[in-house]
């Protein structure tokens, strides 16, 4: 079952009338009970089983190091392969062994992409964090990141007094129409707070601050970069 806002059904009348009509007939739709049946019939232990054994074959071809970075990614993948076994299951009792190759070869198809998958997948705290490093680049003043004034960079960590920032990134995605990735201010800092390249939530920064009260936090280069978040501008 699949939630749907009012909004997000409108003007999709179409697509919905052709779904609900085939919901009761059709090869997906006995494809879709035979693998409900198959969830319904299986233990909890060896679904419990099948994710670790493809969990563990995940961390085998990334690095520990990236997997424990990105456990709910690495996660939703085990859960696939485990689904194209159990579509496997599904497809031999009526099949036998015609589509067992098919459904190796995709298998293995997301096992080779696996690496390039989960690495391209942030965390929020990274993704905004990557979009405010954009904004050092961009010349329209009411959404650029002011180098000296909202960030410092050395190459090794970079500073960021996140009351400025924040507010300059809420205007620019609310400018494209985009969604903000936090909801307020505070939120943001929670978010920047747990972040694993945050290496200080009290920079001494003397260029940035202005008053004891404003918060400026430091990042490490190093992890953002390996998270895939762009480099600030340092010119």
């Amino acid at each position: 079952a699949i939630a749907f806002t009012k909004s997000g059904k409108a003007g999709r009348a179409d697509h919905f009338d052709h779904v609900f009509a085939r919901r009761r007939g059709g090869p997906l739709s006995s494809l879709g009970k035979s693998l409900a049946q198959a969830v319904m019939a299986s233990s909890i232990e060896s679904i419990s089983d099948r994710l670790s054994h493809y969990k563990g074959v995940i961390r085998d071809k990334i690095g520990r190091e990236l997997s424990d970075d990105a456990e709910r990614p690495l996660f939703n993948m085990a859960v696939l392969l485990t689904a194209h076994d159990l579509l496997k299951s599904a497809l031999e009792s009526v099949f036998g062994t015609r589509y067992d190759g098919v459904i190796q070869e995709m298998q293995d198809a997301l096992l080779d992409r696996t690496g390039e998958l989960i690495t391209v997948t942030m965390s929020e705290a990274a993704k905004v964090l990557d979009i405010m490093a954009q904004l050092t680049r961009v010349q329209d003043l009411q959404f650029k990141l002011e180098k000296g004034v909202d960030y410092t960079t050395d190459e090794v960590t970079v500073d960021i007094k996140l009351k400025p920032a924040f507010a300059k990134y809420v205007r620019y995605r609310k400018s494209l129409g985009m969604e903000v990735l936090y909801d307020n201010e505070d939120a943001f800092v929670a978010g920047m707070r747990a972040y694993p390249g945050q290496v200080s939530d009290h920079s001494s920064n003397q260029t940035l601050r202005r008053t004891p009260f404003e918060k400026i936090f430091s990042f490490s280069c190093a992890i953002m970069q390996a998270e895939g978040v762009e480099a600030f501008f340092d010119m």
